[in-house]
């Protein structure tokens, strides 16, 4: 699973962007971004369905969900 941070609006205000998955198997990996255009973390899924969820901390303290997904495996083809 490859998370990549685009940027935009509000990315000045950015303090901290953190990913959690939620393996199919139980495993809970977290990883941290930061605000720079084209940072990006990697994370092992699984080959079943695994969650991906995105919280953006700004520099007030306050924390926001932006992302609360199910990634279904995919195979190449």
């Amino acid at each position: 699973i490859t998370v990549i941070f685009s940027g935009g609006e509000g990315q000045i205000a950015t303090k901290d962007i953190l990913v959690r998955v939620k393996r199919s198997d139980g495993e809970v990996i977290i990883k941290h971004l930061t605000a720079e255009k084209g940072d990006s973390v990697e994370i092992p899924g699984t080959k079943d369905t695994d969650r991906i969820e995105v919280y953006v901390t700004l520099n007030t303290g306050v924390t926001y969900k932006v992302i609360d997904r199910l990634l279904p495996y995919r195979t190449r083809g």
